[in-house]
């Protein structure tokens, strides 16, 4: 490890005055931060209101619908039965789940039309990690696959089980062959349901047992009690599905009141569970499973991920013919991709701070996250707000920006 740098209080001062204007331009409704270091908070702080109609300023433990931020969760838990000797990374899905053995994949020819022709090979359990599974979602543009997931409404049924939700993902046929491409996906939604029958547990009692109670994450789970519900912070914006590809000129962002509760519902225990999104949880509860990432540990030293399994769970795993990643067209240059998160590669192509080797992951919501082993220090961004890929306001990008600039050299 280089020399860490020392964290500046005066430069963290910044970060709540700037967040405020995101708040007083009417970007966001609240917005709340954690920075830490060696399991210690250097810096946090919250701005704005729970939600417009309540008018009640954020509260103590707020509680965020993280949306793909629950998929560095599940694939750290994964990868914890993978210590164990339980599978092999290049096994093969179906070994676990028959209901993947001989993939179709879809082509669309040029002239528009589709036809199907064989997997050239299995989608193995690195491919869901990687996103290179050929599995697709439901709001990617120009995808065949993609307009079939939608048309069937599987993605967005609140009331269905992760067991239900995986059996109808494999009725469908390949957007990609698996390892061909990176295409972002439900792969770790089917990863979810494999970390269950691998482990005999359901999705939610495994979490708790291997993860959140080691880690003191109380408040993280698909389901929010009766008693905490008055902590859920509004959701706004514009649908994130189903959207044309956004304008060169984006809509001006408002804080639209957007209905999410019968797609990510917060009352059905052991009923709504999943891997690719799904979980509420709050900025101190994530930020101690980013900073447990650093090196495996928790705050009281148990070792949660060894420092091998930490290694390869964060070393990109996709080649140059993977790269640039995108997600409806939207590339992410100077990164790549290991078993779950998205890896920094070449800080020289990237606009934000952060060394190599930072890695990190967001969610639908505008909440974001990152964990940079070499300064050792974690940060995570919470808000509420979806709108479609490039028309939100780069507020995470501002949030990570004014973080390392905390960082000063003695």
């Amino acid at each position: 490890m280089t020399d860490q740098r020392i964290f500046s209080e005066e430069r963290a001062a910044r970060i709540a005055p700037a967040m405020q204007a995101q708040i007083d331009a009417g970007h966001f409704c609240g917005i709340e931060w954690r920075i830490a270091r060696d399991h210690e908070v250097l810096h946090t702080g919250r701005v704005g209101l729970r939600d417009t109609e309540s008018g009640m300023t954020v509260p103590d433990g707020a509680l965020y619908r993280i949306y793909s931020m629950t998929k560095p969760v599940i694939s750290a838990l994964l990868m914890m039965l993978w210590e164990e000797g339980r599978f092999r990374l290049y096994d093969p899905l179906s070994r676990f789940l028959p209901a993947f053995a001989d993939r179709q994949v879809l082509i669309r020819e040029a002239d528009g039309t589709a036809r199907l022709e064989p997997a050239r090979r299995p989608i193995n359990i690195a491919d869901l990690l990687t996103h290179t599974s050929g599995l697709s979602y439901d709001f990617l543009y120009d995808c065949p696959v993609a307009e079939r997931y939608a048309k069937a409404a599987i993605i967005g049924d609140g009331t269905s089980s992760l067991e239900a939700l995986v059996t109808r993902i494999a009725e469908f046929p390949l957007a990609r062959h698996p390892g061909s491409a990176y295409h972002y996906s439900v792969s770790v939604d089917v990863a979810a349901h494999l970390a269950q029958v691998i482990a005999g547990k359901p999705l939610g009692e495994l979490l708790r047992e291997r993860m959140f109670d080691p880690l003191g994450m109380d408040d993280t789970a698909f389901h929010v009690p009766e008693g905490k519900r008055d902590r859920i912070m509004g959701m706004y914006g514009t649908s994130f599905l189903h959207t044309p590809f956004p304008p060169a000129e984006p809509p001006r962002q408002q804080l639209t009141p957007l209905p999410v509760d019968d797609s990510h519902p917060f009352d059905k225990p052991g009923v709504f569970e999943r891997g690719g999104h799904g979980l509420f949880s709050t900025t101190e509860d994530y930020g101690r499973f980013a900073d447990m990432l650093v090196r495996g540990k928790t705050a009281d030293g148990r070792t949660l991920m060894a420092g091998p399994t930490l290694d390869l769970f964060t070393a990109n795993r996709l080649t140059d013919k993977h790269l640039p990643m995108t997600i409806n067209r939207l590339p992410m240059l100077g990164y790549g991709f290991g078993l779950g998160v998205r890896v920094r590669t070449d800080p020289g192509r990237t606009f934000v701070p952060g060394r190599i080797g930072e890695f990190g992951w967001s969610g639908a919501a505008a909440t974001n996250f990152w964990v940079d082993p070499e300064e050792n220090i974690t940060g995570v961004f919470m808000t509420q707000y979806q709108g479609p890929s490039g028309t939100v306001e780069p507020v995470t990008d501002e949030f990570r920006t004014l973080a390392y600039s905390t960082l000063v050299s003695v």
